[in-house]
């Protein structure tokens, strides 16, 4: 039996740990929807004006994320990599965007921007921390792990 195969027969289970989670959603500003309507359904993106993000910073990603899985397509001619523009697009009446819940919290508790199609577009990201069992965990790594989850949290607060 190889060294690998013998390692990985120790492994009875691995834990996680999630450090963050990360909601992806879409938003528009109320004189946007008042102007253009609110969509219903997923295909009446391809009739909006959104704000179109880059997939890997390469291209631009004509494809949003449905909560069930897979994708829809969406249109729109206003399209950039960086998500604090596509938020303040959106803020400016110029479209609907894909954001991440945590950065667009304010203007949906103010009423700047409004929530769209919530049970329809979007997706959950989590980055998670995975080591082996707890009862064969090194002290090394239990110190890592509170510290990375530490500093993120911090961050965060």
């Amino acid at each position: 039996m190889s060294h690998c195969g013998q390692a990985s027969s120790r492994l009875t289970s691995l834990v996680f740990r999630t450090l963050v989670n990360n909601h992806e959603i879409a938003v528009a500003s109320p004189a946007y929807l008042e102007t253009h309507g609110t969509p219903e359904t997923a295909d009446d993106l391809t009739h909006h004006g959104c704000i179109i993000g880059y997939s890997g910073r390469n291209a631009p990603d004509p494809r949003w994320p449905l909560l069930e899985g897979g994708w829809t397509q969406v249109s729109g001619t206003l399209m950039t990599n960086h998500v604090g523009l596509r938020v303040e697009a959106a803020k400016r009446d110029l479209g609907i965007a894909i954001a991440l819940d945590r950065l667009v919290a304010d203007s949906l508790a103010s009423g700047e921007l409004v929530w769209v199609l919530p049970d329809i577009v979007g997706r959950l990201d989590q980055a998670r921390l995975v080591y082996p069992d707890r009862e064969f965990l090194d002290p090394k790594v239990r110190a890592f792990v509170d510290f990375i989850a530490g500093r993120i949290e911090a961050t965060r607060g």
